[in-house]
């Protein structure tokens, strides 16, 4: 079991539930290391201690988003609530595996890149990957549809690191995904949501509450 990620998604877990209870909601219960080693023995990979750990804290977040009365543009989604991404289940990360390494339609940079968090989990155009090779076990990679596979250059190089940048944001609005201009945290009809507050992309932004 990795401590960082048990330290930083302590902290994530803590803070939804005080402030954004329907993201909170959307936390599954954990995978089993009986479902982990099935899924290794089934891709041929040893999974990184940083997925193993985060998956047997959570295994991913629901499927469906939780329907909200007062988002009447249906914008709102209460499982991205990191930096706009959801977490990836057990089963979503062996089948789109599967889908980004097919020799068919996939490339073979994609081979040991397993991918745990995206924006559109069951239609995944993008997404983040950490790495099961032996040379870089653990490295954070990033995928979308029109670019090839590129490792983290700089910033968090971990998923701990990452989820710690996550923490950082939400508790003091501090690190690294906090900074001038772009994206921040704030919060709307009981969820975590990413948004410009210079520019906001939320149909009902007046909704949306930036922490700070």
């Amino acid at each position: 079991m990795s401590d960082a990620v048990i330290r930083a998604f302590g902290r994530i877990d803590m803070w939804l539930e005080r402030n954004a209870p329907l993201s909170y909601q959307s936390l599954q219960p954990p995978a089993t290391d009986s479902e982990i080693v099935a899924a290794e023995n089934e891709l041929g990979l040893t999974f990184p201690d940083d997925l193993r750990t985060l998956l047997r804290l959570h295994n991913g977040v629901a499927a469906e988003t939780a329907e909200i009365e007062e988002d009447e543009e249906g914008e709102v989604a209460n499982t991205k609530f990191l930096k706009n991404q959801a977490l990836l289940s057990l089963d979503q990360i062996v089948y789109q595996y599967r889908r980004l390494t097919d020799p068919n339609i996939g490339s073979s940079d994609r081979q040991g890149y397993l991918p745990w968090l995206a924006p559109e989990p069951a239609d995944m155009m993008s997404c983040w990957l950490v790495s099961a090779r032996q040379e870089n076990t653990g490295a954070l990679a990033r995928w979308d549809e029109y670019s090839p596979l590129a490792t983290v250059g700089s910033g968090p190089q971990t998923i701990g690191a990452l989820l710690d940048a996550h923490a950082d944001a939400l508790e003091s609005g501090t690190g690294p995904l906090f900074g001038p201009g772009g994206d921040v945290p704030g919060l709307v009809y009981g969820c975590l949501v990413w948004d410009d507050p210079d520019h906001p992309s939320l149909y009902d932004s007046e909704a949306w509450t930036p922490l700070r």
